[in-house]
């Protein structure tokens, strides 16, 4: 629950991030604001390249695309959290189009 209003508030907080996943090492979905249509996030390229492939972070090269979840256009920054040194899951971004370089 605590999570879950941090990362609330820090979206209130910096209206620029649209999305904020937290997923486990399986890649299963453990906090997400806004609320999203998908718990698996195992088949994605934002699971796969900062936990699989240990890119951290790892940022999608595509055009900004639509979120439905999240109702905007964003490109996703995902970033491998660890444990002493240990990967033990990802947290995914979304950041509004305009505020990416």
């Amino acid at each position: 629950m605590l999570l879950s209003l941090t990362i609330k508030k820090l979206i209130k907080k910096f209206n620029f991030i649209t999305e904020i996943i937290v997923m486990d090492q399986y890649g299963a979905t453990a906090c997400v604001a806004p609320p999203s249509s998908d718990y698996d996030q195992s088949d994605e390229g934002k699971y796969i390249g900062a936990f699989k492939n240990g890119i951290s972070p790892y940022v999608r090269k595509q055009s900004p695309n639509f979120d439905f979840s999240s109702q905007a256009y964003h490109i996703q920054m995902s970033y491998t959290l660890k444990d002493r040194g240990i990967a033990i899951g990802v947290i995914t971004l979304g950041i509004e189009e305009q505020f990416v370089p």
